[in-house]
């Protein structure tokens, strides 16, 4: 049995999200809040790079699998979609 499947719900909150950020415009992805100093893009930018850090550098020891500049709210949201689904697997 894969360890997946003793997590059935570890997907949720991006299955509720990924929509939400799919009709974000570029000025909504990068807007700050004055009592927050980091953008939605800077968000899901290092949950994904923090995953990618975790499996494929630490547990994996190997190299991460995102690209260095993520520049674009699309690059970064599917960067977030492909390193959940790398982690699955």
């Amino acid at each position: 049995m894969k360890l997946a499947a003793f997590f059935p719900y570890r997907n949720d909150a991006r299955k509720i999200l990924i929509p939400y950020l799919n009709q974000l415009t570029e000025v909504q992805w990068y807007a700050l809040h004055p009592d927050y100093p980091n953008s939605i893009a800077w968000i899901i930018e290092h949950i994904a790079r923090s995953e990618d850090e975790w499996i494929n550098v630490i547990v994996l020891k190997g190299k991460p699998r995102l690209q260095r500049v993520l520049d674009h709210p699309q690059q970064i949201l599917q960067a977030y979609i492909d390193i959940r689904e790398h982690t699955d697997l």
